[in-house]
């Protein structure tokens, strides 16, 4: 659960947001979340005439206190990380595209097959995939037994994760697997 403000006046094209977790984690030992965000202001009315088509691209930078200690130790604040990355990244969307359809065909170029049994075959592909983005390699965290697909545990992670997901990961990414188990001993 976060509580998100916004941050900095509105500009034309980005808007940004900070806000931290109501609780901690652990409560004494482990201080709040900050987390900031940094968008792409959506047009307030986008058209697209009938048998046209249209691109827009709207891109993100969304970096928490944890990450700015591990990946960008010079910034001083959750806001100016993602102002920062924001404002580097608005010029490479093109790349940033080309980098994530790749890293995903990478992440997916195996499926799962259930011999004489396509319906069923859908089902765990399916879920699978919500299993796999759900986890980077290199963020150590886990996600909570719905993955990124539900909103109902509200971002908290169970041990059901090492327990039926984990298992999988090893088997088929076994980097993935590393990183969601390291997030318990960090």
């Amino acid at each position: 659960d976060f509580l998100l403000k916004v941050a900095l006046p509105k500009k034309a094209s980005v808007t940004c947001l900070t806000g931290a977790t109501r609780e901690s984690e652990i409560p004494g030992e482990v201080p709040k979340t900050e987390v900031a965000i940094c968008r792409t202001t959506p047009p307030a009315r986008y058209v697209v005439p009938a048998g046209e088509i249209r691109r827009n691209v709207l891109h993100a930078s969304v970096w928490t206190s944890r990450d700015i200690r591990s990946r960008l130790p010079g910034a001083t604040t959750t806001l100016q990380a993602a102002q920062e990355e924001h404002a580097s990244t608005s010029q490479m969307v093109e790349d940033l595209l080309s980098r994530h359809e790749t890293a995903m065909k990478e992440l997916w170029k195996n499926g799962i097959e259930v011999e004489g049994n396509p319906e069923l075959s859908k089902k765990v592909n399916s879920s699978w995939w919500n299993i796999l983005i759900s986890h980077r390699e290199d963020v150590r965290t886990s996600s909570s037994p719905g993955g990124l697909a539900t909103g109902c545990y509200h971002g908290h992670s169970f041990w059901d994760v090492e327990l039926f997901i984990w298992p999988n990961l090893l088997m088929f990414h076994p980097r993935l697997a590393k990183a969601v188990l390291a997030y318990r001993a960090d």
